[in-house]
């Protein structure tokens, strides 16, 4: 049945199409070792299992992002309008995952540079083992793109201003930024606009007033109660909530006036924002020692956390069962237990009318596969990898690989 399917899987598999459904996965495998080539993809594929449990969370993220979209509010007046479609592209979703792939923070960005350096809040980042970048994905009048995340890095962060500059690891081409603006031109009244994602409802639009500039402040957040402080806060009264946290706070000329960072729990309306004064101080000070390290744990310390790795024990090298013709005489097939447990986890196919390869793995031991991992030229490293993410025979997210890392380099919801 192995020998069957292969020929006629492959070219769907690469084209990222669906996935078959049928690998027999689960087979006992003989004890001898795999050879070097099927060695070398299964631990390819090892190294980059460590940032599957983050795919996963990731594209989970970025199929509620299309949810969102589709009833997100739109600002009523022409000049909110404009506002918003000008700066609404500069404003990201910033998702920071934990070492197991459990999302740890969430909030809202503004790129500052084209070289991809975003600014959030420090309290949104802080546990953050990877960061995450989304966009805002194209509206109805453009054409349509799968939304994307893109891996970002800690650059610096201010725990006491609550302040974080993140980099984009690769920046996309003609990125958009917010303009930083002035707190002294700022008056009681004046009209202020916010964008972000309060409890992940993507690309929110309020507006409200200045309350009040406060000088300094003093504030905490969260249940450790961490103490900050700033120069200066704006108060306002335009509706913000969790998500919004790192987003900007505008004036009428779309320049940013602060960072909409925390509000008062008990009590409505009364929200406040980091001054751009206290930005501009921020990202003149020499980067300090980072409070959060984006880098990658060993893949199997993260092993069995919701399908995530398969378990591999120490010493454990893959075994491969008989390699195999398919029917078509087009490909060889080899199944591969890669976790010494007697069974197949894996399938490797590789084709005679083409250099590529695939990898198909089982990850939650179900007896599907719900990884797959594609060289489409031979080259020895992996393009991309398919996840079906809930587990339902689907893939539903691709990442993309730049040969060099292990961490992919974006991370696409795939419809």
């Amino acid at each position: 049945m192995l020998a069957a399917i292969a020929g006629t899987l492959a070219s769907a598999l690469v084209a990222a199409q669906d996935l078959p459904r049928n690998l027999p996965l689960g087979v006992p495998v003989e004890a001898a070792p795999a050879d070097p080539k099927t060695t070398q993809s299964v631990q390819q594929a090892r190294r980059s299992l460590a940032a599957a449990p983050a795919i996963r969370a990731y594209g989970a993220r970025l199929g509620r992002v299309e949810e969102a979209q589709k009833d997100a509010p739109r600002p009523r007046g022409e000049r909110e309008i404009k506002l918003f479609e000008t700066v609404a592209p500069a404003v990201v979703l910033v998702i920071a995952m934990d070492a197991s792939g459990e999302q740890s923070g969430m909030g809202s960005g503004s790129v500052l540079t084209r070289d991809g350096e975003i600014l959030t809040n420090w309290h949104v980042i802080q546990r953050a083992q990877r960061i995450g970048v989304v966009f805002k994905p194209a509206d109805d009048a453009q054409a349509p793109r799968e939304p994307e995340v893109l891996p970002a890095r800690l650059v610096k962060s201010d725990r006491l201003r609550d302040l974080a500059l993140i980099k984009l690891a690769r920046a996309p081409r003609e990125l958009r930024t917010v303009t930083l603006g002035s707190l002294s031109g700022v008056k009681i009244g004046a009209d202020v606009h916010a964008i972000g994602h309060p409890f992940g409802e993507a690309w929110t639009y309020t507006k409200g007033v200045v309350s009040q500039i406060r000088r300094p402040a003093q504030w905490s957040i969260g249940e450790e109660r961490t103490q900050h402080q700033a120069l200066a806060v704006i108060q306002t009264q335009t509706p913000i909530n969790p998500g919004n946290s790192g987003g900007p706070l505008l004036g009428d000329d779309m320049k940013m006036l602060g960072v909409n960072t925390y509000s008062r729990r008990d009590a409505q309306g009364v929200n406040y924002a980091v001054s751009v004064d206290d930005v501009k101080r921020f990202l003149e000070d020499p980067a300090p020692k980072p409070a959060a390290k984006a880098q990658t744990k060993d893949a199997t310390k993260d092993a069995a956390k919701g399908g995530a790795v398969p378990a591999i024990r120490a010493g454990c090298e893959p075994r491969a069962g008989r390699r195999q013709r398919d029917e078509s005489d087009r490909s060889w097939v080899t199944p591969v237990d890669t976790d010494c447990d007697g069974r197949a986890d894996a399938v490797l196919i590789e084709w005679d009318n083409r250099p590529g390869r695939m990898l198909a793995l089982d990850t939650n031991g179900d007896g599907r596969h719900d990884v797959v991992y594609v060289d489409e030229q031979g080259r020895g490293r992996w393009d991309y990898s398919l996840h079906d993410t809930d587990f339902d025979g689907r893939p539903d997210v691709r990442a993309h690989y730049d040969g060099v890392s292990p961490e992919p380099i974006r991370i696409v919801r795939v419809k």
